[in-house]
């Protein structure tokens, strides 16, 4: 550590985060265990999380993040402590189907947020509510409150995943053609880079699939799967939910392997 405790670039914490950023999993999950010899913080726990998450290793994910929860709480770090239990419920929903579990923590977060000055979370936290409904009027209230507070934040990640989300309810209420080109544009800001985060790749790669599903689109889905193919590795994003969604367009394109 540098002077007055500031994080220096060869601190394993910096190492971990950039690690995470470049999609270097195992890199990242080195760097956090490093830290982790100097003390289990929030924010090492989290760390850990991320990188077991996207290794695969789901269960290990969830137990790190319930310990990073807490390890936030302890920390006096609300929003934070908030993303938690929001990708808490993400990860007990999706991966494991476990509908309770997921209910609780997400309301766990949105408890959190109750009160507190609006913040990026707030939006993410909207995001994150959309799939709990099939309607598709409400999930367009949920990506318009997201896309709203994105563009009030300026955090880019969350306003095209919130554009695909938005994209993909009017998909499915009929409106295909407007609808498909909010999930064009968020895709292509994907290949342009403008979308740092890998959870917010995979989120906007799953509306695209899904809306090209919806609408039989399979030569849309085919075309930005070869002009966004260095992003590939969002296919190991979750299991089986993301997949499902990939495995159908492959038959359908004839890619049988």
């Amino acid at each position: 550590m540098g002077a007055m405790g500031a994080a220096t670039p060869d601190d394993p914490l910096v190492r971990g985060r950039e690690a995470l950023a470049a999609g270097d999993w195992d890199s990242a999950r080195s760097c956090f265990e490093q830290a982790r010899e100097r003390g289990e913080t929030a924010e090492v726990l989290d760390g850990l999380s991320r990188a077991a998450h996207f290794q695969g290793e789901q269960v290990a994910a969830i137990e790190l993040k319930e310990r990073a929860f807490a390890a936030f709480l302890q920390e006096d770090k609300v929003p934070e402590a908030a993303e938690a239990a929001r990708w808490l419920a993400f990860l007990h929903g999706a991966v494991h189907g476990n509908l309770a579990a997921a209910n609780g923590w997400m309301i766990r977060a949105e408890r959190l947020l109750d009160g507190v000055e609006e913040t990026v979370e707030h939006g993410r936290l909207a995001l994150d509510r959309a799939p709990w409904t099939d309607d598709p009027a409400e999930r367009e209230r949920h990506a318009m409150a997201a896309l709203a507070i994105a563009r009030r934040f300026g955090d880019r990640d969350l306003e095209f995943s919130a554009q695909a989300l938005l994209g993909h309810s009017y998909v499915s209420s009929g409106r295909i053609e407007e609808g498909m080109s909010l999930i064009d544009e968020a895709m292509a800001a994907v290949s342009a880079g403008e979308v740092a985060r890998f959870d917010s790749i995979g989120e906007i790669y799953c509306r695209l699939l899904g809306a090209c599903e919806r609408a039989t689109d399979v030569r849309r889905a085919e075309q930005w799967m070869g002009a966004a193919r260095r992003f590939v590795a969002w296919g190991d994003f979750v299991p089986p939910t993301c997949r499902m969604h990939y495995g159908g367009i492959l038959i359908a394109i004839g890619r049988w392997d």
